[in-house]
């Protein structure tokens, strides 16, 4: 079934319902929305209904834009102190390890444009034949989508699935680039992924470093859910790691991305992203700095306050926003283990862990015998989605839009952000499951 007839078959049902719960509704942080909005309108940095604190912030961001405002063009690359912020950021999440003479931080406006303009550095963007890139099944779509529109041949590489997390084997890369027939030029992983929010470990992550060493292949790690970690776990970059396994591979070059809308934590419509490479050579940045697009002021000083630099975190008004940030993870990770363990007391369903992000990616176990042809599998899947909509209001996606093991059927389930509605939307999925098995066997 084509994206058009799907979303037919899905919203043809929307009317059934009387409300439509946004399922991902960002948390909105007082504290950011404070400065944005007098940086947004400056005349009211003599109000008394905003803080001292806010103002001083909103000025010190306003200081440091040409004619002292928002309303004029940034730098192409985003502009100097709001890099800094970011450079900081990085030093400070990995442990104070420097930035390194060949490194360069770049801010573009949304992820997709930002792809768009990394892949572009790559000989054969556009040619449409003979080049390929190595994308993980299953990962967010824009990465696929990217590929493609950039001419590339996306080639996959299928993580594994086990029951404490999704990983990733250097069989399945290795077997992925040799099967591939064409030029490879990079490998994209998710750290945390998407949809499955899996966390990769140091040794993991030193197999995408052996492969792309051995294979002159570059690194493009996408860290959108980087601080969507739940509390009892730790995320690892893939710049630390690389960085603290120099000696044996100085070589790798590594790309890391981040995009604050992808975060649970950002503002959707604040589209502002960071690009941090390592180790590329310096005349394909010059060029690709050539291609970004001058990322709105606003949503620059937005990236900023999401990072929380130093100079913010001093005013004691931050506390909150802090307070408010930790409640958030620990809400989504108990939300996700709710989720986690119902699906996995579902008969003829089973579900990975997942250690960030505000989704999980539940597997669908029916047994062969329910499948008459080597196509149903996925017609399978897209029913259950499709049904499952239809009878409960329950949107899910179903697990082909992000790639996946041929012979397997996955849906993704974004969980809503309190536990009684999402303890009510478990208990229409538990009865109607029960009756789409009961159909089946019939």
């Amino acid at each position: 079934m084509d994206s058009v007839s799907q979303k037919e078959k899905y919203f043809e049902h929307r009317s059934k319902f009387d409300t439509i719960l946004q399922m991902e509704d960002n948390i909105q942080y007082s504290y950011l929305k404070e400065i944005i909005v007098l940086c947004l309108n400056s005349d009211l940095l003599v109000s008394s209904n905003f803080s001292d604190e806010a103002k001083q912030l909103a000025k010190h961001y306003l200081s440091n834009f040409a004619g002292n405002g928002v309303g004029i063009y940034s730098e192409t690359i985003g502009d100097d102190f709001i890099r800094k912020d970011v450079v900081d950021y990085i030093l400070e999440r990995d442990g104070a390890l420097n930035i390194e003479e060949d490194e360069e931080v770049l801010v573009d406006t949304n992820e997709g444009s930002l792809l768009n303009n990394i892949l572009e550095f790559f000989i054969g963007a556009h040619m449409n034949s003979g080049y390929g890139i190595l994308i993980p099944y299953p990962s967010s779509p824009i990465i696929q989508e990217a590929v493609e529109i950039c001419g590339f041949l996306p080639v996959p590489y299928y993580l594994t699935e086990a029951a404490d997390q999704w990983t990733i084997e250097e069989e399945a890369l290795v077997k992925a680039l040799e099967g591939s027939h064409c030029k490879i030029h990079c490998i994209f992983l998710e750290n945390p992924g998407y949809p499955t929010g899996h966390l990769y470990s140091e040794k993991e992550l030193e197999i995408f470093f052996r492969v792309a060493k051995n294979h002159g292949i570059v690194l493009i790690a996408i860290e959108n859910l980087q601080m969507d970690v739940y509390r009892k776990n730790k995320f690892l970059s893939s710049r630390k790691a690389l960085i603290q396994k120099d000696e044996i591979y100085k070589s790798v070059q590594l790309m890391c991305l981040f995009s604050s809308a992808r975060s649970p934590q950002g503002d959707k419509g604040m589209q502002i992203s960071y690009i941090d490479s390592l180790r590329m050579d310096k005349l394909t940045t010059t060029y690709g700095n050539l291609t970004f697009t001058s990322p709105a002021s606003i949503h620059q000083i937005y990236l900023s306050l999401f990072l929380a630099p130093k100079y913010v975190r001093k005013y004691p008004s931050f506390t909150k926003f802090e307070n408010e940030r930790h409640n958030f993870i620990e809400l989504l990770g108990n939300l996700a283990e709710i989720t986690v363990d119902f699906f996995n007391l579902q008969p003829y369903m089973s579900c990975s862990q997942v250690f960030a992000g505000h989704c999980a990616f539940p597997k669908l176990l029916f047994p062969s015998r329910w499948i008459t042809d080597e196509n149903e599998a996925l017609d399978l899947e897209e029913n259950y989605c499709c049904e499952l909509y239809a009878t409960t209001g329950i949107y899910v996606v179903p697990g082909k839009v992000f790639g996946e093991n041929p012979d397997s059927m996955h849906f993704k389930f974004t969980f809503p952000l309190d536990q009684i509605t999402l303890h009510e939307q478990l208990e229409k999925i538990r009865q109607f499951h029960q009756k789409f098995i009961q159909s089946l066997i019939a």
